[in-house]
């Protein structure tokens, strides 16, 4: 795979992604502090680029190589057509949703500014469609304030990589302020969410749910819904992914 050196474009995504406000259902005011924990409505606050060319790369046509190309295509679980993220973590986890195959393999290479590849891995993928998460392993931090590329392929010939689909897309880990400490500290989980979101942190407040959506799938299901991902909403999590490298 060879993959582009140039971040351009960066002014141009991050200038798109203009602070607003989340907004939440209201909650009538004598129910329990629990009650009202689980009841909230979570919502990401809408971006600027719904209508921007989606960030898919080359290969065969859908259809043509080891993917099924009758449904939805490969999806990253990102809140915008970008695929731009923010993350506070130094090893984040991704997210995308898949459809049916007979992929060899699937593959993330990740990228810094400079264009240097700063990880490189691969993992054997369910058949059935779906949605995997992979994590970044420990010996990978990504830096305060950096932009990262990231570039998920499904693999269908090792030796003929011309029928790969891929998409591609972007992560910038921010800091976690003193604000954002405190309003962390001693919330439940859902409220934990609800407050990334609120600071447009996707990849935390998406990886947070994520965590709750067997018992609580409604509000996986909203958060979903709110950046456009209403297709996928209801997609079983797969097993997968462990790494070959």
């Amino acid at each position: 795979m060879n993959l582009p050196k140039s971040f351009l474009f960066l002014a141009i995504l991050v200038s798109a992604l203009s602070p607003t406000i989340v907004t939440f259902a209201s909650l009538p005011s004598q129910r329990s502090a629990s009650d009202l924990e689980w009841k909230v409505s979570l919502k990401f606050p809408p971006v600027d680029d719904r209508g921007a060319p989606s960030q898919t790369l080359g290969g065969g046509t859908r259809g043509s190589s080891c993917i099924d190309g009758s449904g939805i295509p490969i999806t990253p679980l990102m809140p915008s057509k970008n695929n731009f993220g923010k993350t506070v973590a130094a090893n984040p986890t991704l997210y995308w949703y898949i459809p049916q195959n007979t992929a060899q393999s699937g593959e993330l290479a990740l990228t810094d500014e400079a264009g240097n590849q700063v990880y490189l891995t691969t993992f054997k993928l369910p058949s059935t469609p779906g949605i995997i998460k992979l994590d970044l392993p420990a010996n990978i931090s990504l830096q305060i304030g950096k932009y990262y590329r990231w570039y998920f392929t499904m693999i269908c010939d090792f030796q003929d990589r011309a029928q790969d689909q891929s998409v591609k897309g972007l992560l910038q880990r921010t800091e976690v302020s003193s604000s954002l400490k405190s309003q962390l500290a001693g919330v439940g989980i859902l409220e934990q969410a609800k407050i990334y979101a609120e600071s447009q942190i996707w990849q935390e407040a998406l990886n947070t749910v994520a965590q709750l959506r067997r018992e609580k799938p409604t509000e996986w299901e909203e958060l979903l819904q709110s950046v456009g991902l209403g297709a996928i909403a209801k997609e079983p999590f797969l097993d997968c992914c462990t790494s070959d490298r």
